[in-house]
């Protein structure tokens, strides 16, 4: 057993006391100290989303601007922009299979603010390869709409039904600034 005895009767008291005080002050201390950490935190992290959403903001105008000057095909004329289109697609459907017969230009209109450029365009391209050739035709800058699409599929024997290549004719749209 322990040999230590109180003298004095409230010091047990006391004792306890100041063991409960101190710990409650040095927890008060910890969490204080926790918390004005937290708020530094709260306060980096607000000021990299603000720097994010100036980011964002600019790279928006700016794809918006580049988006603007690359829907438009550019020409001194309407033809001459119309044979720009025409070399852009030609160049789109090589990369992508598709065998041209047919290549040539439309009506071009006036279409208020803008020319819209009219090329019709035939040929033959493995199935295979449609969907990537009609993914890239719908990413493509300047802008290009397909204003009506006729695919066909040649009749063959059941030996080769697969790999038949479908015809196309497809009737385009670009546009150019007045």
């Amino acid at each position: 057993m322990s040999t230590f005895v109180f003298r004095d009767p409230n010091a047990p008291r006391r004792t306890v006391l100041g063991l409960a005080t101190g710990v409650g002050v040095a927890g008060l201390l910890i969490a204080v100290a926790l918390w004005s950490g937290l708020q530094r935190q709260a306060t980096g992290l607000t000021d990299l989303r603000d720097t994010i959403a100036r980011g964002e903001a600019a790279t928006a105008s700016q794809a918006q601007r580049q988006a603007n000057e690359v829907s438009f095909y550019i020409g001194d004329t309407p033809q001459l922009a119309q044979t720009e289109m025409q070399s852009d697609m030609q160049a789109l459907a090589e990369d992508h299979g598709l065998k041209l017969e047919v290549i040539r230009a439309d009506a071009i209109e006036d279409a208020g603010s803008q020319i819209r450029l009219g090329l019709i365009l035939n040929g033959v391209i493995p199935e295979a390869n449609l969907g990537t050739f009609m993914t890239q035709l719908e990413a493509h800058r300047p802008m290009i709409l397909v204003d009506e699409i006729d695919l066909r599929r040649a009749r063959t024997s059941a030996r080769n039904a697969d790999t038949r290549p479908l015809a196309m004719q497809l009737k385009l749209s670009g546009f150019a600034e007045r």
